[in-house]
């Protein structure tokens, strides 16, 4: 294999993982946003049930 056809596949494939980054940025800040929210609730929840 050449040089250059390794160059445009590291290429092909940084710009992938770009595009995919790019995708899953939505879903990663609603899932910090939401996961500690589920936790806080949870932790409460096991406050109260203890309190009863």
């Amino acid at each position: 294999m050449t040089a250059s056809l390794w160059l445009s596949l590291l290429r092909s494939f940084w710009w992938l993982l770009f595009a995919l980054c790019n995708a899953a940025t939505p879903y990663a800040i609603c899932a910090a946003l939401t996961m500690p929210r589920l936790g806080c609730a949870a932790h409460v929840r096991r406050a109260a049930r203890r309190a009863q």
